[in-house]
């Protein structure tokens, strides 16, 4: 559920999330590795969590449970 909602997600915010929560990057180690800014990076991570939350409920799950299960899985 989760990957078919970040693929719903632009590129940049799928992206931001996925080297955030998953590979643990810093904003400071994403603005390097992706060329963006740190406003830029700052705000891909807020505007994606914000469309993955509406993405999700729209299929019915909520996002602190998904949050937690994935950070859980990158542990």
């Amino acid at each position: 559920v989760m990957e078919t909602s970040l693929i719903e997600l632009n590129q940049l915010q799928s992206n931001c999330l996925r080297w955030f929560y998953l590979e643990r990057l810093s904003y400071e180690q994403i603005s390097k590795q992706s060329g963006m800014s740190l406003n830029e990076v700052k705000s891909h991570i807020q505007n994606g969590k914000r469309n993955l939350k509406l993405a999700m409920a729209r299929k019915g799950i909520s996002y602190s449970s998904i949050l937690f299960l994935w950070m859980q899985l990158s542990a």
